[in-house]
């Protein structure tokens, strides 16, 4: 992710303590991380008309 167009960082980044302090940002981190987290809560068959895409 710190190493897509995205985010421009202009070199590649190698270690996880350049993505997060260099690039995303410790609160962009956090969210994904809890998007994560919070995505496999959700039962897909109680919930047909929601696409989690």
């Amino acid at each position: 992710m710190a190493n897509s167009a995205f985010f421009g960082f202009g070199r590649n980044v190698t270690t996880l303590e350049q993505a997060v302090i260099n690039v995303l940002g410790l609160d962009l981190v956090k969210g994904f991380a809890l998007s994560l987290a919070m995505s496999s809560v959700f039962d897909l068959e109680k919930c047909a008309g929601f696409d989690i895409k």
